[in-house]
């Protein structure tokens, strides 16, 4: 799928937002990591950010091109696992060690095709730029071929 410029603009907004309610998760799922009961209204931040992050997700995946793509999958199935603060507080010390890695992981995926975004958002185009060099390599050839 080619973006326009304006897709790649949007979706630079759009996963910015994603990673930054993906920051917000990790900050309730280390601060579930070290204290007991929680309150109703905690609980509830913390469902309502799987969901905010969940209906984000379905929105970037599907726009974004393959060869940008990242683990969504893995980041939804990890949601899916952490039911509730209550839940990510009585994993035991590997457990938690496990989540923080695969978070991270996600993370740095998500980052990478941010800082992609970002380029092609200032104005690089890889494959724009490939396929100009290639066709004045041809044009090239063709111009020596004449002289001969």
């Amino acid at each position: 799928m080619a973006l326009t410029p304006k897709d790649v603009a949007r979706l630079h907004g759009e996963l910015k937002k994603l990673l930054e309610v993906w920051m917000r998760i990790k900050v309730a799922v280390q601060k579930a990591f070290g204290k007991g009961p929680f309150e109703k209204d905690q609980e509830q931040a913390f469902l309502n950010l799987k969901s905010d992050l969940s209906s984000m997700y379905r929105i970037v995946g599907e726009q974004l091109p393959k060869d940008l793509q990242f683990d969504g999958d893995m980041m939804i199935e990890l949601m899916k696992n952490a039911t509730s603060l209550q839940y990510v507080n009585s994993l035991p010390e590997g457990e938690k060690r496990l989540f923080i890695s695969k978070w991270h992981k996600i993370y740095t995926m998500m980052t990478r095709t941010f800082g992609a975004l970002e380029i092609i958002n200032e104005g690089y185009y890889p494959r724009l730029h490939r396929h100009l060099l290639s066709s004045k390599k041809k044009t090239k050839g063709k111009a020596r071929r004449a002289r001969v």
